[in-house]
């Protein structure tokens, strides 16, 4: 996780002053995700979704970002029938956001995450080490004043996961509304 970090503050750090721009997302939404171990496919069981990152713009059209975000789902079928486990997804994550003509945006980042299981069964408590994945996301940006945009999207995690020793997928979807905030 540190050197993902690290990489996304010394592209900050190194960017040219002329036009760039800091800023501050915040988001909160709905995740629904699948862990291929359980066999049951995509989960409809939602959870919460949060996250924030930091950005600097190069232009008004590109932008360099690091951030966190955490996804909880459920899970009722397969294995985990009469168990009902909440998986967590959690990560740090670093990219690129492209602003597209129609406020229309676009984004995608290398992500370090790692995936935790709990439940009310006997030792249900479990949680994997961290491993890289993808995060891509796409939404439109509607403006409420000349620094604040409120951002709806849809965003699409996937990494392998270590979890239950094995080396299985993990895939979450998550729907949600940013506040962006030009510092």
């Amino acid at each position: 996780m540190r050197p993902l970090l690290l990489a996304a503050l010394a592209v900050l750090a190194c960017a040219p002053a002329a036009g760039a721009q800091l800023t501050l997302e915040l988001r909160g939404g709905a995740a629904m995700g699948a862990y291929e171990a359980t066999s049951a496919g995509f989960q409809s069981v939602p959870g919460p979704s949060i996250g924030a990152t930091l950005g600097y713009a190069f232009n008004p059209r590109i932008e360099a970002f690091a951030g966190y975000a955490r996804d909880q789902f459920g899970c009722g079928e397969g294995f985990c029938a009469g168990v009902e486990p909440t998986f967590t997804r959690s990560g740090a994550e670093a990219g690129l956001r492209v602003a597209l003509p129609a406020r229309l945006w676009l984004r995608g980042a290398v992500a370090f995450q790692s995936l935790s299981a709990s439940s009310s069964a006997p030792g249900g408590g479990d949680s994997s080490g961290g491993s890289p994945g993808v995060r891509l996301g796409a939404g439109i940006g509607f403006p409420v004043s000349p620094r604040l945009i409120l951002t709806p999207g849809l965003e699409y995690s996937r990494f392998n996961t270590d979890l239950d020793g094995g080396d299985d997928g993990v895939g979450v979807l998550t729907a949600g509304l940013g506040l962006r905030i030009r510092l």
